[in-house]
């Protein structure tokens, strides 16, 4: 993990202040103060529709860097990038949303000689801090496979320039069965090209995104509408109709009223991807508009109660084969090198683009917003997968649904027959498991919140090792407050160990390490205790994650969940 540099603005009196604090370095004693940044409305213009040369784009960078580090911030920043891996991390105060949202400080230098200090190897993250207003959702999704949900919207009277969506589908695809193998990651296509799954519209979208998606990749235009003089102006998102002659704009609040019922965790928008060739009737002025409306909307998913706790969107134009570049590498380093960090896929991709075209502005496109306090990480894709069988595929969508129904009821009133339903998926979940190996999951629980709840760890099948370390990933409504072996564990040849400071990690090991690899004990060996702070009628993730292990079977260290349901 990374230390964090935060870069905390907000207005004081005519000027404005930028505090910084973080871990891992010394923060200066006092704030320092700037005056209006620099920058003409119409170089930002300039800039979004992407059509900046090298010499604007180095006019902006100069204004931008000089604004933000000056000769005070600038050796701080340069001696912190040299000693350590850091992730930058920048809040504004509302009051100063107008002066500096539209601010591209990814451009930021520390001197020309030495490159955007995004490209720095020890520049791990750079996103924008957003607070989320609804219950956090956890980027710690049930279990395999993942989901990915991508709308590929073309509007004929918006230009109908967006290029095609399934080679991006089929890219991902293939990226994710060199890794995973195959069926472990599933990609749906809205799109009104062939082999898609249903035209994109809204109507569409709603239904199909009720499947409980990891990642939404949206391709086509946004806007910013003005709605009301006196009110910031609103994001949309542009939807196909079923009149071909019209599209049919979705504003951020409608999304995100949608979305807080049916979250997806994580979201990229590239939006505007070909309007290098835009329709007639689209103007420049209308492109750097729709570069807003897109980034607009990644900001105000993330800062309301849509579950959405990390969004990418683009602050400039980017071209079809900038875009297939982008979402390549994001995916090929989400999947394969720093597996399931999004913050670290987004640099992956920034580094790909700026390699074949330093001198352009597509690099700098991606803007990132998070309302996490780390970077995000899809824990689960750093386990072991086992092939992912459509009889496996089919259990796991039905547990699913039968959460979302257990979710909905009072424990109380809760039919036998679903709680018997529920079982069978259980059961029959660990019979397609057990075909390829060992099964080492956390149980079902039900929670209430403000209490306790105690999670039991059971193996299933043989595990032969000497050592294995794991943790306990959950919800963030779910805090882990202790860890304890049960009776069949503590009668065996393993001891359990832990950190009381850090109880989710934990770590067993052969008690005598001169004999030879032993199996674990079936049944019930672990136990957690986990406070819960959620409200009623929600589904909560528990997973188990391998960090290390010498054991050579394949297993299946699964996910689970606490159920807190409504009262009666």
């Amino acid at each position: 993990m990374s230390d964090q540099v935060f870069f905390e603005m907000r207005p004081n009196g005519a000027t404005i202040e930028i505090t910084l604090s973080g871990d891992g370095i010394a923060p200066p004693a006092a704030p320092f103060a700037r005056n209006a940044p620099p920058v003409q409305a119409t170089d930002l213009e300039v800039f979004r529709t992407g059509d900046a040369n090298p010499a604007d784009i180095a006019k902006l960078e100069t204004a931008i860097s000089d604004w933000l580090l000056d000769n005070d911030l600038r050796p701080l920043l340069q001696n912190w990038i040299g000693q350590q891996k850091l992730r930058f991390v920048f809040t504004f105060d509302s009051r100063l949303q107008d002066k500096l949202n539209d601010l591209p400080l990814e451009l930021t230098r520390v001197s020309a000689a030495a490159g955007p200090i995004l490209m720095n190897a020890n520049v791990a993250g750079f996103v924008y801090r957003v607070a989320n207003t609804g219950t956090p959702i956890s980027t710690t999704t049930l279990d395999w496979p993942m989901r990915i949900l991508l709308v590929r919207s073309n509007p004929a009277d918006l230009g109908g320039q967006v290029p095609p969506g399934a080679p991006i589908r089929d890219r991902i695809l293939q990226l994710a069965q060199m890794q995973f193998g195959a069926n472990n990651v599933q990609v749906d296509l809205l799109s009104s090209e062939p082999g898609a799954l249903l035209p994109p519209t809204w109507e569409n979208f709603k239904r199909t995104a009720r499947s409980e998606y990891d990642l939404l990749v949206y391709l086509g235009h946004g806007d910013l509408q003005k709605v009301h003089q006196d009110l910031p102006p609103v994001a949309q998102l542009q939807f196909e109709s079923s009149d071909p002659l019209y599209h049919e704009p979705i504003p951020s609040k409608r999304l995100a009223i949608f979305l807080a019922d049916n979250p997806i965790p994580a979201v990229v928008l590239a939006g505007c991807l070909t309007a290098a060739a835009p329709g007639i009737a689209v103007s420049q002025a209308n492109l750097a508009t729709w570069m807003r409306g897109n980034q607009g909307m990644a900001q105000a998913l993330v800062n309301s109660a849509s579950g959405v706790c990390f969004a990418v969107g683009m602050r400039c134009k980017v071209e079809e084969a900038d875009a297939t570049d982008f979402i390549g590498a994001f995916f090929e380093n989400l999947f394969s090198i720093d597996v399931g960090n999004l913050e670290m896929a987004v640099r992956a991709a920034r580094r790909e683009l700026y390699g074949k075209k330093p001198d352009s502005s597509c690099w700098a496109a991606p803007v990132v917003f998070s309302s996490l306090p780390h970077e995000p990480v899809f824990a689960y894709l750093r386990n072991p997968t086992f092939q992912m069988t459509q009889e496996l595929m089919r259990e796991l969508d039905l547990r699913r649904e039968f959460f979302k129904l257990v979710a909905a009821i009072p424990l109380t009133q809760r039919p036998a027959a679903l709680t018997d339903a529920v079982a069978a998926n259980r059961k029959a979940l660990e019979a397609e498991v057990l075909k390829q190996g060992a099964m080492l999951t956390p149980e079902l629980a039900d929670g209430v919140g403000g209490q306790q709840v105690t999670v039991p760890v059971t193996l299933k099948g043989p595990l032969v090792c000497k050592f294995l370390q794991a943790r306990i990933t959950t919800d963030p409504d779910l805090r882990v407050t202790a860890v304890r072996a049960k009776p069949a564990f503590t009668g065996g040849a393993f001891r359990l160990m832990y950190d009381p400071a850090e109880p989710g990690v934990f770590q067993m090991h052969i008690k005598e390490p001169q004999k030879p690899a032993a199996a674990l004990p079936e049944g019930q060996i672990l136990e957690f205790d986990l406070m819960v702070s959620s409200n009623a009628g929600r589904v909560c993730p528990v997973n188990l994650e391998l960090l290390v292990t010498d054991a050579v079977q394949h297993f299946w260290p699964g996910g689970n969940a606490v159920i807190v349901p409504p009262l009666a």
